[in-house]
């Protein structure tokens, strides 16, 4: 006689159709059967089972696959994330996770499965801060389903992160911004780059900044909503944050260019007349009105400024923020204030980006070792 399974090993027998099935119960005590056409395939199928169960990355299984799960997640992500945001993560989906994974049960994915993903994205030339990115997403999409209970644990959770080296970011001279500032003047979008480089506003937020919210008597402008292009549509949505809603001083300097841009800007409105579109009240717009797209004001503006200028056409117009950060910080302004401007946050997040920025910070902490033990 065969020895006898013991309690929550499970069994197996021979149907009457001539295929074969193994019984057990699963992680909430349902029972759970799995069929094969040979003993050993079933076998094989149960001991996996089992061994799932002991490690801890069981769940009942539903039958649901990467696929199907993924187009759930992102139906549910459609009013709380921002638009910007959930066109990178289906980007990082159709991309690079589900041509990999898709097709795999939630509760076959395994952490080797992971690893070959990142491996993958690699070979293909992805970036490390894009492979960075699709590790992030895969690891959201698959905590909801351990939150949603479809998971019991999650196997993203178990694989190192890929590395992502990080660099200072870049830094200009006030020389060199001067010689920025100096370029673009009387430029179309003059104003547009003073205020990246005085007050270290977002790209989106400055584009979505609408005249009704700069002040020129108080000498401030309030940061309610961002520029942001979905589907070639541009819309007004909020910004990245809740803190990204703020009020932010704005430089003499900026403010001069600002009255200068407005003074411009009716001129072309009134020589336009009905052909003039601004319906939204943009600081910023195109020769007819229009919101200004991102990628042409790199091309058409700020890179033949750069090169008027003098200055590595590398620079990104997002670098114009850390520029103006990194001018704050080394003149004193505590933290706090920058990353109250920056819209960060919190304040940790200001001082992990800009710390190298902060003058004699390490010297400081040396001198007080020696008073310390000197004392």
């Amino acid at each position: 006689m065969p020895k006898r399974r013991g309690h929550g090993e499970g069994s197996i027998s021979e149907r009457a159709d001539g295929r074969w099935m193994a019984r057990y119960r699963d992680t909430a005590g349902r029972r759970t059967t799995i069929y094969g056409q040979t003993r050993a395939e079933v076998a094989g199928k149960l001991v996996d089972s089992l061994k799932q169960i002991r490690d801890g990355v069981y769940a009942p299984s539903n039958g649901r696959t990467v696929d199907s799960f993924a187009a759930q997640w992102i139906e549910t992500l459609k009013q709380s994330v921002r638009p910007k945001t959930l066109s990178s993560y289906s980007w990082a989906l159709k991309g690079h996770i589900l041509p990999s994974l898709g097709k795999l049960r939630l509760t076959e994915v395994r952490p080797a499965h992971v690893q070959a993903l990142y491996a993958a994205c690699a070979a293909k030339g992805l970036a490390p801060k894009s492979v960075r990115n699709v590790h992030l997403v895969l690891h959201a999409m698959l905590q909801r389903a351990f939150v949603w209970g479809v998971l019991v644990q999650n196997p993203v959770a178990r694989v190192d992160a890929p590395r992502v080296e990080r660099k200072d970011p870049p830094m200009l001279t006030s020389a060199q911004v001067r010689s920025l500032l100096d370029a673009a003047r009387g430029h179309p979008m003059e104003a547009l780059v003073t205020l990246a480089v005085t007050t270290g506003a977002r790209s989106g937020e400055m584009l979505g900044l609408r005249w009704n919210k700069v002040d020129f008597e108080a000498g401030t402008m309030e940061i309610r909503v961002a520029l942001s292009r979905v589907g070639g549509v541009y819309e007004l949505v909020e910004p990245k944050t809740a803190r990204s809603r703020r009020s932010v001083a704005v430089p003499v300097v900026a403010l001069e260019a600002l009255r200068r841009h407005r003074a411009r800007q009716t001129e072309q409105a009134l020589k336009l007349g009905p052909a003039w579109q601004n319906g939204m009240n943009l600081v910023f717009t195109s020769e007819v009105g229009t919101p200004v797209d991102h990628n042409n004001f790199l091309r058409r503006d700020f890179r033949p400024l750069l090169k008027k200028a003098g200055l590595p056409i590398e620079l990104t117009f997002h670098d114009c923020r850390h520029i103006a950060a990194s001018f704050a910080l080394s003149r004193g302004v505590p933290i706090p204030l920058v990353s109250e401007m920056l819209g960060h946050s919190d304040p940790a997040t200001t001082l992990r980006v800009y710390a190298h920025a902060i003058p004699l910070s390490q010297r400081q902490f040396a001198d007080a070792m020696d008073a310390a033990v000197a004392g």
